[in-house]
C-alpha cells in the first residue's frame, strides 16, 4: 500500500507579516529587507528564501503598504506607514517597548504623511503611545515642536498635566528610597564600627592583662583613658600588627632575660592567637632567610643556622606581616 503524502503545514501569512512589522519597530536600529554588503541589518538573509518571497511584497506592495523603503544604497532603510502601524500597534503597546522605539516608530509615520493629515491620522496613535512611555519621556515627547498640533491643545494640556504629577510622585517615590537606603546604609555602617571597636577594646583589655602579668605597670599608663582609632576602611590590621609587635616584644624581653615562666606564658597567647605563626624552635636547624631570621653575625641565604629565639609572623589576607625575626647562629 503506497505511503499517504503528508499534508503541507499551513502558512500564516498575516502572522508572518506581523512578525516581520514588529522586528521592525522593535529593532536597535535601522533594518532594511534583504542582505546587503555594508548596509543595514536585514530582516531577511537575501529576497530569494520562501518566506522573503512571501513577506516583502505583502508589505510593500497594493493600495495601502504597510511598510516604505527610506534612503538609498548603504542607507536603505524599513519605515512602517500608517497602515504598517495600524495593524501592530496594540501587540506593539503590549510588549511594552522602551519609549526611544516607540518614538521612532510614531516619527517614521508622521514624517511620512503630510501634515494636513497628520493630526487627524496620528492623535490617536500619539496618546496611545505616549500613555505607555514614563513620565518624564512623556512630558519631552508631548513638548517636542515637531509633535505640536498633533494633539488638540485642551487634550494636550490634560496629558501634560497627569505626566507632570506621575513625574513628581515618581521623583517623591524615588527619594523615599533613596532615603531608606541611605539610612540602611549608615545602620549596617554602625554596626559594622561597633563591631570593630568592640574587637579593638577586646584587644586593648588582653593587652593590659598581659602587661601587667609582665610587671610592665609603666606601661599601663599609655592606655588611660583609651582612645580607640576607627579605620575608615573598616580594616584593623594595622591596629593587630601594633598589638601583636607589643606582645611579641614582652615576650622577647623576657626569652632574653630567662624568666622562663613568663616566657612560655606569653609563647602560649602568640601560639593561640589567630592568624599568628611561630618561625622556629630554640634548637631547631634551619637555612637561613633573611625575611625571617636575624644573625648578628650575618648570614647568607640558605646557610646552615639555629634558632636561638623563635620568630613570630601575622598572617593577613594581604600577606605577612614579619613580627619578630627568629634569632638564630651559625652552625659550628
Amino acid at each position: 500500500m503506497a505511503k499517504k503524502a503528508a499534508t503541507p503545514k499551513a502558512i500564516d501569512l498575516d502572522a508572518e507579516v506581523k512578525k516581520a512589522l514588529l522586528t521592525i519597530a522593535t529593532a536597535d536600529g535601522p533594518m532594511r529587507f534583504a542582505k546587503k554588503a555594508g548596509g543595514n541589518p536585514s530582516l531577511f538573509a537575501g529576497p530569494g528564501g520562501a518566506e522573503a518571497k512571501r513577506v516583502i511584497p505583502a508589505c510593500t506592495t497594493g493600495d495601502d503598504p504597510l511598510t516604505k523603503i527610506v534612503g538609498k544604497d548603504k542607507e536603505e532603510k524599513i519605515a512602517l506607514t500608517l497602515a504598517g502601524v495600524t495593524k501592530v500597534f496594540d501587540t506593539l503597546l503590549a510588549s511594552n517597548p522602551p519609549a526611544p522605539t516607540l518614538i521612532r516608530v510614531l516619527d517614521d509615520v508622521m514624517n511620512g504623511l503630510p501634515d494636513a493629515d497628520r493630526a487627524e491620522k496620528l492623535s490617536g496613535f500619539v496618546k496611545r503611545g505616549a500613555l505607555k512611555m514614563p513620565a518624564e519621556a512623556r512630558i519631552e515627547y508631548l513638548r517636542d515642536e515637531s509633535r505640536l498640533g498633533l494633539i488638540p491643545a485642551e487634550q494636550l494640556d490634560e496629558l501634560l498635566t497627569s505626566a507632570e504629577a506621575e513625574a513628581a510622585e515618581a521623583r517623591r517615590e524615588a527619594a523615599r528610597k533613596k532615603k531608606a537606603a541611605d539610612e540602611e546604609y549608615l545602620r549596617c555602617l554602625e554596626v559594622a564600627k561597633q563591631s570593630i571597636l568592640r574587637e579593638q577594646q577586646g584587644e586593648v583589655e588582653l593587652l593590659k592583662e598581659l602587661l601587667k602579668m609582665a610587671g610592665w605597670t609603666a606601661e599601663l599608663d599609655r592606655f588611660e583613658p583609651i582612645t580607640l582609632p576607627f579605620p575608615t576602611d573598616g580594616n584593623v590590621n594595622e591596629l593587630r600588627q601594633a598589638y601583636a609587635d607589643i606582645i611579641a616584644g614582652i615576650w622577647y624581653h623576657n626569652a632574653s632575660r630567662g624568666n622562663r615562666e613568663l616566657e612560655q606564658g606569653f609563647r602560649n597567647v602568640l601560639r593561640n592567637v589567630g592568624n599568628i605563626a611561630m618561625v622556629g624552635d630554640p634548637g631547631e636547624e634551619v637555612a637561613f632567610e633573611p625575611v625571617y631570621h636575624e644573625c648578628k653575625s650575618g648570614g647568607v641565604t640558605g646557610q646552615p643556622m639555629r634558632v636561638v629565639y623563635s620568630g613570630w609572623v601575622l598572617n593577613e589576607a594581604g600577606g605577612e606581616y614579619v613580627i619578630r625575626k627568629a634569632i638564630v647562629e651559625k652552625v659550628s
